[in-house]
């Protein structure tokens, strides 16, 4: 009977306990836990909690230091700086053990990034021993500040909490944690911020607080937006952190943003549509992420939202490059950025940057908790991804591009070197050869293709094949209208480049390149002449050529065509005459040439073989551009930091940032050229003031807003904006005869048109960012240099009607679309509206741009129309 009873009494027991375990929830590992008192909390480092106030980035590192010292689960990396000089750091958390052999864990992350490392080493031991690397990347944009005060709250709890959570997450986690990946933009608002901040936060949408001033503080120095930089790499910020992403090799990289306050929280599943080569193992991960964050938001009420808005097409975003690699890329959003320490939202509501940093928080920890739990399984479906990128699988019908070097190597250079950044492989052909069923970007099918020694391969058998195919692939396939960003971006376009794919391996002799090609400079033909000749347009011609004129030498540009030798120069060739220059001309041009890496050709004499003479009217007289570009409330802060960047940065170019007022004063006439980046400017800015000074030999250019600026101010008589798209509507709707009209409204009518329709209607119209073909002017000296037909980026419907008496510089003809979305009624509207524009206006210029030709600092070839503005068009002589 003893028995029985026990076996009763133990049963009932496990039913209570059951019981009991129902009714009490489990342990919250994201709440509140015991932490090491020897490892110090951010407010007893700060001075202040979380959530009191904005964190300024030397405070940030100053904790960040003090937990580094404290912590043996902590190392501070440094891994560049910002263009203000700000330090660009990670925080790298694990256990203890982990991170004293950081080297070996850091190399079995790189045996999964490249399995051809992995040798005979078995991969179930190597998946046995290896920690999932969760990267966490917080306030790319600056103005999102509450990203940076999460990441200090984040790295204590990994470094200093005592719970069995924590615990497990080091012991399966590399976490790497970028507390700010724009410091200089972060600054720049919170600063402000607290320079205005009164004793205490002022939550009325309407209050200064809740209004920062121009440029704000999402855009880094030169006014980029890092979270489109991925691809490009133009920004040091960028550069600096893909090299440290590489070493990494994270299998989860998370991007935490802020949205506008009156909305709720984001997190994966991404939005449609997503690019075709993610692969399906990352949009998998998505949902599991997503389930894993909902569970912790709904435990604390909290609401979200997933799979709307934020899509993962383009391939330069914070999620979508990591996914393009084999990595879970994800991008969250909290409500409240650029929303001060409190804001009222439309509901009533107040939304602190306690909660914002809370929220944040608890993301943050769900995903590292999610992350641990399958760990394995992600690094398996890493290492399978990257394993079918090496076999040629992960792109099927695309083996290998192939880009020769061209007229312009430096520029293909460049690409090379974009590429290589990233760590895709890129090889080099070291003699001449063949390829089979080679098509060319614009569609040309060649069955039997000769390439030169130097052309550039990048072969699809490699383990980042489906990175490199989005970046360079023509025509992305388009899965549907609606996009986030840009539906077009192919490399080879932007830079106006011949480029080829193969659906077949490459057979050619090659090498693999170590390092990106340096561009190699200096004079050709001897190294003293009667002239030098700089071909155009190049990359380093710009540099060169303002460098020189900065120094005093006198420079020319040649109007026409001519020969010397077997070789031809065409129109916009610099030309530098030995007679009107200093003795030390051929000297200082040797060194800046070989500084810069571009080539000059020395021409022994004046005479030509054929075409105009070196002492022709035809070769004109190059002034030194004095540029003002005009900054303030209303201009576009990318638009304007990509001309500055473009002109001091990349070129050399003396520039000055001027307030509007500066166009209807006195000191206009200290410039030669204005220009006006996209914008809304005020219709009366610079007035008759202006209009003067561009009659007296001034050159305005607009781009975009700054030229719907200079037409509704009737600088110049022409039509922008967006063209008729209903052209013929009527005549098709009513040549069957007159429509019968039932008993309900006209469904053409636009007050009966339902919201659906409407945005049907709207898509139609619609270009997103879509590569499209212009033709060129060639004689016109905006032209000079360039091919005929050159791709450019076409994003929204305005562009110019044609108008007598205007030079349409480029033109969108038939058949122009060469990658991304467009509908045929859209490519109608288009045909025969011009995408640039001048106009002579006394002894001065006006050049407008539909769209802008320096766009993210990627389109080069369009951005040469820009260039060639500054210094082609002729001016009366200082």
């Amino acid at each position: 009977m003893k028995a029985p009873l026990l076996a009763n009494l133990l049963a009932a027991a496990l039913l209570v306990s059951a019981a009991t375990a129902q009714e009490v929830p489990p342990a919250d590992p994201f709440g509140e836990v015991p932490f090491d008192p020897s490892v110090p909390a951010p407010g007893a480092v700060l001075g202040h909690e979380l959530g009191d106030r904005f964190s300024l980035h030397h405070e940030v590192l100053g904790y960040l230091e003090e937990l580094d010292a404290a912590s043996d689960r902590t190392i501070l990396l440094d891994y560049g700086r910002t263009y203000e000089g700000r330090r660009l750091v990670l925080v790298v958390l694990s256990s203890p053990e982990r991170l004293r052999r950081l080297d070996s864990v850091l190399e079995d992350l790189g045996k999964l990034a490249d399995p051809r490392r992995l040798g005979d080493e078995a991969e179930d031991a190597l998946l046995d021993r290896t920690p999932v690397c969760v990267w966490l990347s917080y306030n790319v944009h600056g103005d999102e500040a509450s990203g940076t005060e999460t990441a200090m709250a984040v790295a204590y709890r990994l470094a200093a909490g005592t719970d069995e959570a924590t615990s497990r997450w080091l012991d399966e986690c590399l976490v790497v944690i970028d507390p700010c990946l724009n410091p200089d933009g972060r600054d720049r608002y919170t600063s402000w911020y607290r320079g205005i901040a009164g004793t205490r936060p002022d939550p009325d949408p309407r209050a200064l607080e809740q209004n920062e001033p121009w440029p704000g503080g999402r855009e880094n120095h030169y006014g980029f937006d890092l979270n489109r930089d991925w691809t490009w790499l133009t920004q040091v910020e960028t550069g600096s952190r893909l090299a440290a992403y590489r070493r990494f090799n994270p299998q989860v990289h998370v991007d935490l943003h802020e949205m506008d306050y009156d909305s709720t929280n984001f997190f994966f599943p991404a939005a449609d549509p997503v690019h075709v080569l993610i692969p399906a193992h990352v949009r998998r991960w998505g949902e599991i992420f997503g389930r894993g964050n909902a569970a912790a938001f709904d435990r604390r009420g909290w609401p979200y939202y997933t799979g709307e808005i934020f899509d993962l097409f383009y391939p330069g975003y914070g999620d979508s490059w990591p996914s393009l690699g084999g990595a879970v890329g994800m991008t969250y959003e909290q409500a409240g950025g650029g929303s001060g320490l409190a804001v009222r939202r439309s509901d009533g509501r107040i939304l602190t940057l306690a909660e914002r940093i809370e929220h944040h928080r608890v993301a943050s920890l769900a995903t590292i908790d999610t992350a641990a739990a399958g760990r394995r399984a992600l690094l398996g479906d890493y290492l399978e991804f990257r394993k079918e990128g090496v076999q040629g699988s992960a792109s099927r019908d695309v083996a290998c591009f192939l880009v020769p070097p061209g007229e312009d190597p430096a520029a293909t250079a460049h690409i090379v070197e974009i590429l290589m950044a990233q760590g895709i492989e890129v090889g080099r052909a070291t003699a001449s050869f063949y390829a089979t069923n080679a098509r060319s970007f614009e569609g040309e099918e060649h069955a039997l293709k000769r390439f030169d020694a130097g052309t550039y391969l990048v072969s699809l058998a490699q383990p980042l094949a489906s990175l490199a195919r989005a970046i360079l692939e023509p025509r992305p396939r388009i899965p549907e209208a609606k996009f986030y960003d840009v539906s077009a971006w192919s490399l080879p376009y932007s830079f106006g480049l011949e480029a080829y794919w193969t659906p077949e391996a490459v057979e050619a002799p090659s090498e693999l390149l170590a390092t990106p090609p340096a561009p190699e400079g200096g004079i050709s033909g001897g190294p003293t002449g009667f002239a030098y000749l700089l071909p155009w347009p190049r990359r380093g011609a710009p540099a060169l050529l303002s460098r020189l004129l900065e120094s005093g030498f006198r420079a020319r540009v040649a109007s026409k065509e001519f020969r010397i030798g077997r070789r031809t120069f065409r129109p916009g060739t610099v030309v530098w005459l030995s007679g009107e220059n200093p003795p030390s001309l051929g000297e200082e041009i040797e060194r800046a040439a070989r500084e810069i890496g571009v080539e000059v050709v020395a021409a022994p004499s004046g005479r030509t073989d054929s075409g105009v003479q070196l002492g022709s009217d035809e070769i004109r007289r190059i002034e030194r551009p004095r540029i003002a570009l005009v900054a303030g409330d209303g201009v576009d802060v990318s638009g304007l930091g990509e001309i500055r960047f473009l002109l001091e940065r990349e070129h050399g170019i003396p520039v000055r940032l001027v307030p509007p007022e500066t166009l209807s004063g006195r000191h206009l006439a200290d410039y030669d050229v204005v220009v006006l980046a996209d914008g809304s400017y005020d219709s009366d800015m610079g007035g008759e003031r202006l209009k003067s000074w561009i009659e007296d030999g001034g050159t305005l250019i607009g781009i975009e807003g700054g030229a719907a600026y200079a037409t509704a101010a009737k600088f110049v008589e022409v039509e922008y904006g967006e063209p008729s798209t209903d052209a013929g509507k009527e005549e098709e709707d009513t040549k069957d005869g007159a429509r019968e009209q039932g008993p309900g409204p006209d469904d053409r009518d636009p007050k009966w048109v339902r919201i659906k329709d409407r945005e049907t209607e709207a898509d139609e119209k619609r270009i997103p960012g879509t590569i499209l073909t212009v033709n060129l002017d060639p004689d016109h000296p905006l032209a000079w240099g360039l091919p005929e037909r050159v791709p450019v980026l076409k994003r929204g419907v305005s562009t110019f009607a044609l108008t007598e008496g205007l030079s349409a510089v480029g033109v969108f003809t038939e058949k122009f679309t060469l990658g991304g979305y467009i509908t045929p009624r859209s490519e109608e509207a288009l045909t025969r509206r011009a995408f640039l524009v001048h106009a002579r206006k006394g002894e001065g210029h006006i050049v407008l741009f539909s769209d802008d030709p320096n766009f993210r600092l990627v389109w080069k070839g369009p951005s040469h129309l820009f260039l060639a503005a500054l210094f082609f068009l002729e001016r009366p002589p200082r």
